[in-house]
Protein backbone atom coordinates (compact mmCIF):
# COMPACT_ATOMS: atom_id res chain seq x y z
CA UNK A 1 0.00 0.00 0.00
CA UNK A 2 1.03 3.61 -0.66
CA UNK A 3 0.30 6.44 0.77
CA UNK A 4 -0.04 9.91 -0.88
CA UNK A 5 0.49 13.24 1.06
CA UNK A 6 -0.34 16.93 -0.18
CA UNK A 7 -0.72 19.87 1.19
CA UNK A 8 -4.19 21.78 0.61
CA UNK A 9 -3.49 24.91 1.64
CA UNK A 10 -0.37 26.80 1.69
CA UNK A 11 1.19 28.54 4.37
CA UNK A 12 0.43 32.50 3.90
CA UNK A 13 -0.05 35.45 5.58
CA UNK A 14 -3.70 37.11 5.78
CA UNK A 15 -4.54 40.79 6.06
CA UNK A 16 -1.86 40.91 9.09
CA UNK A 17 1.14 39.43 8.79
CA UNK A 18 0.55 38.30 12.25
CA UNK A 19 -2.12 35.81 11.33
CA UNK A 20 -1.20 32.82 8.98
CA UNK A 21 -3.04 30.16 7.91
CA UNK A 22 -1.76 26.68 8.70
CA UNK A 23 -0.70 23.55 6.08
CA UNK A 24 -3.02 21.56 6.18
CA UNK A 25 -2.13 17.74 5.20
CA UNK A 26 -4.59 15.41 2.84
CA UNK A 27 -3.35 11.65 2.85
CA UNK A 28 -4.99 8.66 1.37
CA UNK A 29 -4.34 4.96 1.66
CA UNK A 30 -4.75 3.13 -2.17
CA UNK A 31 -3.92 -0.78 -2.81
CA UNK A 32 -0.54 -0.77 -4.64
CA UNK A 33 -1.76 -3.37 -7.22
CA UNK A 34 -4.81 -1.14 -8.28
CA UNK A 35 -1.91 1.86 -7.91
CA UNK A 36 0.32 0.45 -10.42
CA UNK A 37 -2.32 -0.53 -12.72
CA UNK A 38 -3.40 3.14 -13.20
CA UNK A 39 0.44 4.11 -13.31
CA UNK A 40 0.80 2.10 -16.28
CA UNK A 41 -1.25 3.29 -18.18
CA UNK A 42 0.43 6.62 -18.34
CA UNK A 43 3.53 6.57 -21.41
CA UNK A 44 7.01 7.64 -20.69
CA UNK A 45 7.32 11.66 -20.87
CA UNK A 46 3.86 12.10 -20.54
CA UNK A 47 2.53 14.14 -17.17
CA UNK A 48 0.46 12.58 -14.21
CA UNK A 49 -2.48 15.11 -12.60
CA UNK A 50 -3.16 13.18 -9.09
CA UNK A 51 -5.87 14.86 -7.26
CA UNK A 52 -7.11 13.51 -3.58
CA UNK A 53 -10.34 14.23 -3.16
CA UNK A 54 -11.09 13.70 0.90
CA UNK A 55 -13.76 11.47 2.27
CA UNK A 56 -17.10 13.48 2.46
CA UNK A 57 -20.90 12.88 4.44
CA UNK A 58 -23.70 13.99 1.99
CA UNK A 59 -27.24 13.52 4.04
CA UNK A 60 -25.96 11.01 6.82
CA UNK A 61 -23.87 8.64 3.79
CA UNK A 62 -20.18 8.40 4.16
CA UNK A 63 -18.71 8.63 0.94
CA UNK A 64 -14.65 7.72 1.05
CA UNK A 65 -12.14 9.85 0.09
CA UNK A 66 -10.56 8.85 -3.48
CA UNK A 67 -7.89 9.36 -5.69
CA UNK A 68 -8.72 10.90 -9.49
CA UNK A 69 -5.43 10.13 -12.27
CA UNK A 70 -5.49 11.59 -15.35
CA UNK A 71 -2.56 11.63 -18.19
CA UNK A 72 -2.19 14.85 -20.06
CA UNK A 73 -0.22 13.86 -23.35
CA UNK A 74 2.78 16.01 -25.38
CA UNK A 75 0.11 17.81 -27.59
CA UNK A 76 -1.80 18.51 -24.41
CA UNK A 77 -4.64 16.11 -24.53
CA UNK A 78 -6.11 14.95 -20.68
CA UNK A 79 -6.96 11.66 -20.64
CA UNK A 80 -9.37 10.55 -17.86
CA UNK A 81 -7.77 6.82 -16.06
CA UNK A 82 -10.32 6.84 -13.60
CA UNK A 83 -9.77 6.84 -9.67
CA UNK A 84 -9.19 3.91 -6.47
CA UNK A 85 -10.96 4.98 -3.59
CA UNK A 86 -9.98 4.02 -0.05
CA UNK A 87 -12.80 1.55 0.41
CA UNK A 88 -10.96 -0.83 -1.98
CA UNK A 89 -8.70 -0.96 0.82
CA UNK A 90 -11.25 -1.71 3.52
CA UNK A 91 -12.72 -4.36 1.27
CA UNK A 92 -9.06 -5.93 0.30
CA UNK A 93 -8.34 -5.65 4.49
CA UNK A 94 -11.57 -7.98 4.99
CA UNK A 95 -10.59 -10.52 2.65
CA UNK A 96 -7.11 -10.84 4.49
CA UNK A 97 -8.52 -11.56 7.58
Amino acid sequence: MFIIKTASKRKRCIKSPNKERMLKLVKIIVDRKMLKERLSRVKDGQLIELAIIPSQNDCGDCMPAFLHFAAIHSNGTYEDLESIDESAVEVREKEIA
